[in-house]
């Protein structure tokens, strides 16, 4: 596959331009991934699954930094568990491989490692590449098709925004808590969108009581899947910070 070569060689770019900044942090993320969308319109972590990854960060100033992360999870989503239209009796699972380049600018001055500066919220923004394939037991929805005009492919982008919290716990190791959501830019995450066909497999219509035409999904509103998590990095070659008359500064 593509996406380890790719990230490899994103995170080898970002790791030789940090040469010259001397600031990267490298870390490993862990958490929960979970959906929004037709299956689940607005219950927040809903059928939540364990997700992990890694990154890199490159921070340009105490305001602002650069990360490359790599994230694996898996999103689900059922008609009879969100309660929302037990009429369509619809579910899904999905795998999400997700590569993403995103800014985090940080409330107030952060650098790991400072015994003045060691703590903020920050806002997280940029997009990211990931893949999907929608299941129904054995059954993949890209393959079969239930939708008449189904258009959906499994390399997909999204948008990333979301919020955190940073705290230096030593002089090398940081940790951050985020809640980061992904507006996907398309409405086939549940490979549910538009209008029935005239498929006859069960998992397109799987209570047997709807017609060709018949509206499925809401193809008006595209679908979200968010990671909620703690990560924990180290920091390399980070410039260092020297006190002087309550001050910081690089030397």
């Amino acid at each position: 596959m593509w996406i380890k070569p790719l990230l490899f060689s994103v995170l080898f770019t970002v790791f030789m331009s940090a040469g010259h900044t001397q600031n990267l942090e490298l870390g490993v993320q862990g958490g929960v991934m979970y959906y929004l969308g037709d299956l689940n319109p607005n219950r927040q972590f809903l059928m939540s699954n364990p997700a992990y990854g890694i990154l890199g960060r490159l921070n340009l100033n105490d305001r602002f930094a650069f990360r490359v992360h790599y994230l694996r999870g898996e999103i689900q989503g059922d008609d009879t568990v969100s309660g929302f239209l037990l009429s369509r009796g619809l579910s899904f699972s999905s795998k999400i491989t997700e590569i993403a380049t995103v800014m985090e600018f940080n409330f107030f001055d952060y650098f790991t490692g400072s015994k003045i500066n060691y703590f903020s919220p920050y806002l997280v923004l940029g997009p990211c590449v990931y893949l999907h394939n929608p299941h129904i037991d054995a059954v993949e929805f890209m393959v079969n098709q239930p939708e008449p005009d189904y258009k959906a492919s499994p390399v997909d982008l999204a948008l990333i925004l979301g919020f955190g919290f940073k705290y230096s716990l030593t002089e090398k190791l940081g940790i951050t808590a985020e809640w980061v959501m992904r507006k996907a830019f398309s409405d086939y995450l549940d490979g549910v969108s538009k209008k029935y066909g005239n498929s006859n497999f069960t998992f397109g219509d799987p209570t047997n009581s709807h017609v060709a035409g018949m509206q499925r999904g809401n193809s008006q509103s595209n679908d979200w899947y968010s990671f909620a998590g703690i990560t924990l990095t180290y920091r390399f070659n980070l410039t260092q910070k020297t006190t002087c008359s309550g001050f910081e500064y690089s030397q």
